[in-house]
């Protein structure tokens, strides 16, 4: 099985790269026929716990980050930008930086 974990240096597209594959996983799994603003609302766009879980599932497959259990919950992010930068956080605190998602 192939190591998914992120390099301990990032590429300086990395973070662009992260947006689009996120906001990409959000409008496929949520069956979004047409692009979303990263400001909408995860309510708004009809997540629910177990489907916010499916994402989460989604993201760390995709992206190799793993969710701290405390963010499981996906009322602790209030937006798309919120999911965005949690996980650019989480690259980061790899690092050493801060990984709280509302910072």
């Amino acid at each position: 099985m192939a190591d998914k974990s992120l390099p301990r240096s990032l590429p300086a597209n990395w973070s662009l790269a992260v947006h689009n594959d996120i906001v990409s996983i959000f409008q496929n799994h949520l069956d979004l026929p047409e692009a979303i603003s990263v400001d909408t609302r995860l309510e708004e766009l009809g997540v629910t716990s177990f489907g916010f879980i499916e994402l989460v599932l989604k993201i760390e497959n995709q992206i190799g980050l793993e969710f701290e259990d405390r963010y499981l919950n996906y009322l602790e992010f209030q937006t798309v930008e919120n999911v965005i930068s949690y996980c650019q956080r989480l690259a980061s605190a790899d690092r050493g930086g801060p990984t709280n998602p509302n910072c």
